[in-house]
Formats: structure tokens, C-alpha cells, sequence
């Protein structure tokens, strides 16, 4: 396993702990292995079947740092593709057994999550822990969107052309994780020394003074992501993918330069406008049936700042989490996986029993309204 988390064909280990090409390395790999998650659709939808799923990431989420710690973040990520590969298969040749896939996605998907945050937080160090981040969030955006900016039409199903792209992808990913560095454990793994403190390591992070201050930020992420406050407009789709785009994959490397030169406060102030922008635009918006031109440029710039907002607040706080806590990487990491998917939970509960846009437009309003001050509160009381 050692030989495994080594670089791939050796090189000088300054070059190849090289924070922003790992960073930017780590990006390309996540969008070559979160694919197979986004391409495996999940059927069950139920609330029944939805407590269950979120019962299985809860699991995963407690038993991946266990795992990490004892075989490492490369061969983490390397165990998370292959798991991807393989319900992907299932989905294509085995869809009857759809059941093996919604409990193993949630595993590798945790695993990998926790496993990349924890290397970012290894090749970092306080004054460019914001950059990594910044870096890896744009590259995978970036790619994210020119594939489906390219293939936004074409269905996936069990074609050669399809299964020789996934295999392509498959092992594309696997070389990237394994041209990663070797990055430096000597700050430890923030985990305890037995397996009930390992087990409860994510809850003491999650009930730490500063990191209650840092969790409704994290819920709204999670809500956020399955629940928009920009409503549905008929524009033009390719404009509309064309400029979200570029704002999503600039954001985050822009937010995560400001996060390592500026106060922290003035970063979240900057969100916080973006997020008043958003809510202003989409207000106009959504309340008003006309569908003139005027209204429409509303809801381009809604989307904008939306954006803008969704992606630099996520690369905001994994890069205070990891400013904060950087003695801790694996707890927490696993931290913000919890809470994120509690806000996915949230999200799905509400859009499940209530299924009401403009209910759902003020929970998000008041989740930004307090995950900002809370923020803010944090970052000038600790002259962040």
C-alpha cells in the first residue's frame, strides 16, 4: 500500500508536492470519477427509501476516515473509483439490481470526499489553503461544464461508444490519483487513539465552539444543491450553460486567492452581497409572470450571483475548516460531509411533504441570512 500512495513513476518529490499541480491534478480526477456517479441515476425516491439513503451516507461518513487512516488518501480515492466503475456497470447491465449501487454510492462517494479534502488539507499549509481549494473546486467545474455544455442533448445507455468513453475515463482517473504526491502526515490524521474516539472524532469537531458557528453555511451548500432560489426561465439554455460556466469555474479560484490575502471578514462580506443580489433579482423574477426581455436579464443576473455565491462560499468554508482545523483533517472533513448531507436531507424532506417554491425561497433567504452573520461574527472575534 505504501508503494501505492507513492507517486507514479517517482520524480523529484519537490515537483510532485507541488501544491497547485496536485490541486489541479485532483480536480481533473474528480470530474473523471464523479462521472460515474452523476451518469448512474438514482431510482429510489420514496421518503422511506429516502431516509434509508441517508441513514447508508451517515454510515459511510463515520466509517471512511476508519478506512483512510490505515490505508491513506491515494489508495482511498483509488478503492472509490473502482466502486464507481462498478455500480455504474451494474446500472447498465444489471439495472434489476439497482439496490447494490444506492448502498455502495453513498460509501464511495463519502470515502472519496473525505479522502480528497483531507490530502488538500496535507499539501496546505494557512496561507494558501484557500488557493488549493480555489484551484481544485475551478478545474472540476470547469470540466463539469464543458461536458455537459458539449453533450447536454445525449442520453447515456450501454452503446460501444459510451463503454469505451467510461473505460477511458475509468483510467484516466486512476493515473491521475496515482501521479498525485506524497504529501507530509507529520501534523497526524485528527483521529483518536481507539476506535470509539475514532468513530466520535466528527462530533467533537461538529460541537466545537468556532465549528457551530461555520454549520449553517454548510447546510445551506446542501440545500442549495438541491434547491435554487432563481426559478425556471425560458432563455437561451446554451447562453445560460455558456455564462454559468465561466462564473463557476472562475469563482472559486478567485475567492480562494482573496481567502489566503484578505481578512476573512471581507470575503464574506463580498458573498454576502452576491447572495443579496441574487435574492433582490430572483425576487423580481419569480413574482412577476412577464416574460419580457427586462425580466429575463433579472434572471441572468440572479443566476450570476447565485452562483458566484454557491460556488466561493463551498471554497470559503472547506478553506476555513481546513484554516482552523488543519490538525484535524480527517474529523473534519467528515464533518462537513455530515452536515452537507444533513442539508441534502432538508432539502429533500421539504421538497418531498412541502413542494412549494416561494416557502422554500425564504428558508433559503433565512439559512444565507444567518449563515453570513454567523460567519461574520467568527471571522471578527478570532481576527480571521
Amino acid at each position: 500500500m505504501e508503494r501505492v500512495n507513492e507517486p507514479l513513476l517517482g520524480g523529484d518529490s519537490r515537483t510532485r508536492n507541488n501544491p497547485i499541480l496536485n490541486s489541479v491534478m485532483l480536480g481533473c480526477a474528480m470530474f473523471f470519477i464523479l462521472f460515474f456517479n452523476i451518469a448512474t441515476p438514482n431510482t429510489l425516491s420514496s421518503d422511506v427509501e429516502g431516509i434509508f439513503i441517508y441513514l447508508v451516507y451517515i454510515a459511510a461518513i463515520l466509517g471512511a476516515p476508519l478506512i483512510i487512516t490505515r490505508i491513506r488518501e491515494k489508495l482511498s480515492m483509488l478503492i472509490s473509483i473502482i466502486i464507481f466503475f462498478i455500480t455504474f456497470l451494474i446500472f447498465i447491465y444489471a439495472s434489476s439490481a439497482d439496490l447494490v449501487s444506492v448502498i455502495l454510492s453513498p460509501f464511495a462517494l463519502e470515502l472519496l470526499w473525505i479522502s480528497v479534502g483531507s490530502f488538500i488539507f496535507y499539501i496546505s499549509d494557512k496561507s494558501n489553503i484557500g488557493l488549493n481549494f480555489g484551484i481544485f473546486f475551478s478545474v472540476y467545474e470547469l470540466l463539469q461544464g464543458l461536458f455537459f455544455l458539449t453533450l447536454n442533448d445525449v442520453q447515456i445507455n450501454n452503446s460501444t461508444g459510451f463503454i469505451i468513453m467510461f473505460i477511458i475515463f475509468f483510467i484516466v482517473g486512476i493515473l491521475l490519483i496515482l501521479f498525485l504526491g506524497n504529501p507530509s502526515r507529520i501534523r497526524g490524521d485528527g483521529l483518536g487513539s481507539d476506535l470509539v474516539e475514532e468513530l466520535i472524532s466528527p462530533f467533537k469537531v461538529m460541537f466545537d465552539l468556532k465549528f457551530l458557528f461555520i454549520i449553517p453555511s454548510i447546510i445551506f451548500i446542501g440545500f442549495s444543491s438541491e434547491f435554487g432560489i432563481t426559478g425556471v426561465a425560458n432563455v437561451n439554455q446554451y447562453v445560460y450553460f455558456g455564462t454559468n460556466l465561466v462564473v463557476s469555474s472562475l469563482t472559486p479560484v478567485i475567492v480562494g486567492f482573496l481567502f489566503d490575502r484578505l481578512k476573512k471578514m471581507f470575503v464574506v462580506i463580498i458573498l454576502l452581497i452576491m447572495g443579496i443580489l441574487a435574492i433582490i433579482t430572483s425576487h423580481i423574477f419569480v413574482y412577476d409572470s412577464d416574460e419580457d426581455q427586462n425580466h429575463t436579464s433579472y434572471y441572468y443576473v440572479a443566476a450570476v450571483t447565485y452562483t458566484i455565491l454557491k460556488c466561493g462560499l463551498t471554497v470559503f468554508v472547506y478553506a476555513l475548516v481546513g484554516y482552523l482545523y488543519q490538525k484535524k483533517p480527517l474529523p473534519s472533513n467528515a464533518a462537513i460531509q455530515f452536515i452537507f448531507v444533513t442539508g441534502l436531507v432538508l432539502a429533500f424532506i421539504f421538497s418531498y411533504f412541502i413542494s412549494n417554491f416561494y416557502v422554500g425561497f425564504y428558508v433559503l433567504t433565512a439559512l444565507l441570512v444567518i449563515a453570513c452573520i454567523l460567519l461574520l461574527y467568527l471571522t471578527k472575534k478570532h481576527d480571521l
